[in-house]
């Protein structure tokens, strides 16, 4: 009898771990997936593509762009200036969850071609929400060298 105990009380700590496990590996794809879709955009210069990705409560680092429509006309203008950009992710530097449905992507990328000529290297920390699915809800960039 105290070994059948032991089992079940085993198993009914595990047996959670391990699906909040498999739940993390699916969240993580699912930020990828978004992520992957983030860079497809953004070097096809698809302001719309863009802004798809991204929460309604979506707010800028400044607080100057608030939600999707505000964010694809911004990168509407920013393709028009820098029609040559490109962006190469450089890797991933971590992704840590806060809750259950908002994690923070760290990355270092690459930007080339803007207008100005320049090209540089920069830090980024993208902050996604779960709601029906994984969304942008901000992204700070900082420049490592321009």
């Amino acid at each position: 009898m105290r070994t059948a105990l032991r089992a079940v009380v085993i198993v009914a700590l595990l047996v959670p771990a391990a699906l909040a496990e498999a739940d993390r590996a699916a969240d993580e794809k699912a930020i990828r997936a978004v992520w992957d879709q983030i860079v497809a955009t953004f070097n096809h210069h698809d302001a719309k593509g863009w802004a798809a990705v991204f929460d309604e409560a979506y707010e800028s680092w400044t607080g100057a762009r608030k939600g999707p429509a505000a964010e694809e006309k911004y990168m509407a203008g920013y393709f028009g200036r820098n029609k040559e950009v490109r962006y190469k992710e450089l890797g991933p530097t971590g992704l840590s969850f806060l809750t259950l449905d908002v994690a923070i992507y760290k990355t270092r990328g690459h930007v080339s071609s803007e207008a100005d000529g320049s090209s540089y290297d920069l830090l980024e920390a993208w902050v996604f929400v779960r709601r029906a699915k994984w969304r942008v809800s901000t992204y700070f960039l900082r420049p490592l060298t321009k």
